[in-house]
Order: C-alpha cells, then structure tokens, then sequence
C-alpha cells in the first residue's frame, strides 16, 4: 500500500500600510492572511503594488481580496496618535505595535512586512522583540513590488484610506490628497492655520504644520512691530 505525505500548508501574511507621510488623515495599515498553497490566486487576480494601479482597479481588486483571503484585518491610526508616538518612541514603534496586534490576530506563521527604507534590519529585530514568540519575518523596503500578499496589503490600506479621505471632504472641505507635496493641501492648512481652527484630522507634530504654522506667527508678529 502506497502512503501519500500531504505537504504541509503554512499560513501566510502581508502586511503594508498607506498614508504614512501625509500631513492630513489617518495612517492606514493592513494584514492579509491565505494559505500557502492559495498565495498564486492573488496574482490570478491581478495583484500588484497599489501604486500601479488605478483607483478603480483598485477598487476592483479590493473586493476580490477580501472574497479570496483567509483574513483581511486593518486599523486606522488617526493623527493624535501619530502625534503622541512622535513625542514619545516614534512613528516606527507606533506602526511595528500596531502590525503586530493585527498580526496575533491571526495563525501565520510566515509574514512578510514592506519596511521602512532607512533601517530594514531594525524594523525587522523590533516586530520581532514585540512579537514575542516564534514566527518567520520578513521585513524589506518595496515588499509590495515583490510579495503578492504585501501588493495585497498595499491596496487594501490603500482604498481604506482613499475611501477615509473622501468621507472626510465632506466634512471639513476639499484638502486634497492630505499630502504635502499637494498644493490644495497647503493652502487647505495655510486657511486654518490663519483662522487658528486645527481639527483633529492634522497632524500637528509634522514638520509641514509646524512650519507654516511658525510662518504665520512670525508673519503676525511683525504686522504689529
């Protein structure tokens, strides 16, 4: 009698966030579970680096992620929280916690992390410390070009944050994208800074708000010297 081995499937996960250097609007990050003998069907579907794709594809794809994967697990991190990490142990440890609570979440024992660029190795060892127990990690700047599941993680923060953004111009006006580099986002925060009404949707410890806001103190001032 032939004895079969089945091979042994492994869970994996994927994770990336989006919104991580804007000025306006929460950081989003996102955990995508499958198992390892499923990972091809998100190429099947078209994963890739949100960063390539249309809003619409990604739209598109989002659903077809969350039909496909074990798991779709996202946090948002509004920018008080940002803010309080900034003056305490910093952006990195903030956004390595919050990967690691979605993460315990699940039973992968394979994750794969798109890490910050300046210190890989140092993200890595921390998810590692935080974690606590044994799991694999990999953790590598551009993981979303190279790992479907972190592709798939990129495009799920991704439409969670587009989708945020949208609900939030209706409420308090069109910012832009809430980047810096936005020009309707500057002259959004050149008009509140002016009328000092900062909502909580700023984050107010990034170096942007702070300049400008310096600006027009300095601007203030002189107008009565």
């Amino acid at each position: 009698m032939e004895i079969k081995h089945s091979k042994k499937l492994t869970l994996k996960a994927g994770i990336d966030e989006a919104g991580r250097g804007a000025v306006i609007g929460p950081l989003v990050i996102a955990c995508i579970t499958i198992p390892s003998d499923r990972e091809h069907e998100l190429l099947n579907i078209g994963v890739k680096d949100s960063k390539l794709l249309t809003p619409r594809s990604r739209e598109q794809l989002y659903s077809q992620i969350c039909s496909t994967a074990s798991s779709v697990l996202v946090r948002k991190v509004q920018p008080s929280e940002i803010d309080r990490a900034l003056s305490g142990r910093g952006l990195n440890y903030l956004e390595a916690r919050i990967m690691v609570e979605l993460l315990k979440k699940t039973r992968a024992s394979v994750v794969y992390v798109d890490a910050p660029q300046s210190k890989p190795r140092s993200f890595e060892t921390l998810l590692r410390f935080l974690y606590g127990s044994r799991i694999d990690i990999v953790a590598e700047p551009f993981a979303d070009k190279k790992y479907p599941l972190v592709s798939a993680a990129s495009i799920v923060a991704k439409v969670v944050r587009d989708r945020e953004i949208e609900r939030l111009r209706e409420i308090y006006g069109d910012f832009g994208s809430g980047y810096p580099s936005d020009e309707r986002t500057r002259e959004f925060l050149a008009s509140l800074i002016t009328s000092n009404e900062i909502p909580p949707i700023v984050r107010r410890s990034w170096q942007t708000y702070l300049k400008m806001n310096e600006g027009s103190r300095s601007k203030t001032l002189e107008d009565f010297t």
